[in-house]
């Protein structure tokens, strides 16, 4: 396969039921790209016999207009969610001895500089992550982007993108309605489930049967998590030293979320996870609102404890370097991986 352009590949061989076809491929992040970027009137997207997709397809009521009859879901390849590919690189790095050279550059720099170069990698970071929402939410609906990421976010490392492909075959209002259960979309999952490497409490059948009671308890979660969003202060002008886990009371905020939004049923390092890589990026992304403080002093989720030992390297135990927070450790990947 060949890149031509942006989003064209030349030299495609695919083979359907034993038959061999030859022509290109065409990747976007959603099937509608194809009509936006304008392909069908474009003589140069003729040849185009493989859609390659980032997300599902969302669903159609009428016909489609797209005349290519195979597609692939991209993220569907993945071992796990593109977030993991990029703290597996960090850790990497960290195994093989990689990171002197940029604990070296940080060590030689004051606290406060240390502290306001992780700042910066963070601010990259959580822009990247508003950005991955905004895209979620131009072609899904509030309810649907909430409910495909929450799903995505509970399959953990290994089923990332088992999760979410069901996620878009069973809605939230379909979950909400009590026309599936657990072993309905578990047994659609059957030959792609990871299970080898999970730990137990992270098996996808608890997981499913966490996030069908979190629905029954709490039907309208994503306007209720709507609400939550809305009692933290836009932040988008203030100094970053205004902020810290008390002045922002996260830790009452935290159990707000739980009981209201999650109805209790998630816990650990999975509430956090939700939050960071979920609820406030597409609280920004629908509001326009800056919720980086809160993402960046929010308490942190699943840290290898490589990443946690560089931190207190590098000064964790002084204030200068900032909070033991979810920002803080984002912000050490960012700079990992920029060097």
């Amino acid at each position: 396969m060949e890149p031509v352009s942006g989003s064209r590949f030349q030299n495609v061989v695919l083979r359907i039921d034993g038959e061999l076809l030859h022509g290109d491929a065409a990747l976007h992040f959603f099937e509608s790209d194809w009509d936006a970027h304008g392909h069908g009137k474009d003589p140069a997207f003729d040849n185009v016999i493989l859609h390659i997709l980032v997300f599902p397809p969302k669903p159609r009521k009428s016909p489609t207009r797209w005349a290519i009859e195979h597609s692939l879901l991209f993220i569907d390849l993945l071992r796990q969610g593109l977030e993991s590919y990029a703290e597996e690189e960090v850790l990497g790095a960290l195994a093989d001895g990689e990171t002197t050279a940029l604990e070296e550059s940080l060590l030689i720099l004051p606290l406060e500089k240390r502290y306001e170069k992780l700042l910066k990698a963070a601010r990259s970071r959580w822009l990247g992550k508003v950005e991955y929402a905004r895209k979620r939410l131009e072609i899904l609906s509030w309810e649907e982007a909430c409910h495909q990421t929450a799903m995505e976010i509970l399959g953990y490392r290994y089923n990332r993108a088992v999760m979410l492909f069901l996620a878009g075959d069973y809605s939230l209002a379909a979950i909400r309605s009590g026309s599936h259960n657990v072993e309905d979309v578990y047994g659609a999952g059957k030959g792609k489930w990871k299970l080898s490497g999970s730990r137990p409490a992270n098996h996808p059948n608890i997981r499913l049967g966490q996030y069908f009671e979190w629905v029954h308890a709490r039907p309208n979660w994503p306007e209720n998590l709507v609400s939550w969003g809305n009692e933290f202060q836009r932040a988008e002008n203030l100094a970053p030293a205004t902020y810290s886990k008390k002045s922002l009371q996260l830790g009452s905020r935290k159990r707000n979320l739980a009981k209201h939004v999650l109805a209790n049923t998630v816990g650990g390092t999975r509430i956090e996870n939700l939050v960071c890589d979920g609820f406030l990026p597409f609280l920004a992304a629908r509001s326009g609102d800056d919720y980086f403080m809160p993402w960046y002093h929010w308490f942190p989720g699943d840290v290898p404890s490589a990443l946690k030992q560089l931190f207190r390297r590098l000064g964790e135990e002084s204030s200068a370097m900032g909070p033991h927070s979810n920002g803080a450790y984002q912000g050490l990947v960012g700079c990992l991986l920029e060097k």
